[in-house]
């Protein structure tokens, strides 16, 4: 029986278990949903490792040899070493979304709302220059929206504000594709969508995955372990019907 692992500091994985559904990837899931410790974006390297690294460890008692990391600040910063360090078969989330990205745009200039950790690092930028090294990118830090959505506070005033300050950011690029660089941010787009011009495309970073179809006829089965606060996404995994139990378990490190 295939079983996959995924890890985010919360919210933010809930896109990518509908696209795994989408996909019939995989019979169990293991979603370790890292809630006490979000939003992961502005969180030292040092910080996030001993986080990830603890999490990684439970996947292992839980037989689970294949990761998907949810959160693209953990890839900018640690998929190359996890791969050299652990045995595991690991997905990140950014090469796959640029791809999407560079194929969608007809202008080349592409903008980026990430977190602060994830444009310090630079990786959306750099791996859009490999693959279209005439693309033109600007990537804006977006300080506050993970928590928007762990609040779920989508609706609200204040997020609509946050969203429309970071897009005007983008403004002066001309650019005609947006990726939501965090995964929490595909929750938003509904909002970023009623600000933006309308021919600007947003990606959604969960669309680029790709898994090989299992042979199955049963539905994905979702096993949530959260560390902290769970109401928030327990009423996201809910809308999308999808069989799933809840652990709640002490925070990782």
């Amino acid at each position: 029986m295939k079983k996959i692992g995924l890890f985010d500091s919360g919210c933010g994985g809930v896109s990518i278990i509908e696209r795994l559904s989408q996909l019939n990837a995989c019979e169990q899931l293991v979603f370790f949903a890292d809630t006490a410790h979000a939003p992961y974006g502005d969180k030292s390297p040092i910080q996030l490792r001993a986080l990830n690294d603890s999490i990684i460890s439970f996947f292992d008692s839980q037989e689970v040899d294949t990761i998907i990391i949810g959160c693209n600040t953990s890839t900018s910063l640690f998929l190359e070493d996890f791969e050299e360090v652990y045995s595991h078969t690991f997905y990140g989330l950014v090469a796959p979304t640029c791809e999407i990205a560079v194929a969608t745009s007809a202008t080349h200039h592409l903008g980026v709302l990430a977190t602060q950790r994830t444009v310090e690092t630079g990786l959306f930028s750099s791996t859009i220059a490999t693959l279209s090294p005439q693309a033109s990118v600007t990537e804006v830090a977006c300080p506050g929206l993970v928590e928007m959505v762990e609040q779920n506070m989508i609706d609200s005033v204040q997020c609509r504000a946050l969203c429309s300050e970071y897009l005007h950011k983008l403004k002066d690029a001309r650019i005609d594709t947006v990726i939501l660089g965090c995964t929490h941010y595909p929750m938003l787009e509904s909002v970023f969508k009623t600000i933006a011009e309308p021919h600007i495309a947003f990606i959604n970073p969960a669309e680029s995955l790709r898994f090989p179809s299992v042979s199955t006829k049963d539905a994905l089965s979702v096993n949530v372990v959260v560390s902290g606060p769970h109401q928030t996404i327990e009423s996201h995994v809910k809308r999308l019907d999808i069989p799933y139990t809840l652990s709640l378990v002490e925070p990782v490190a």
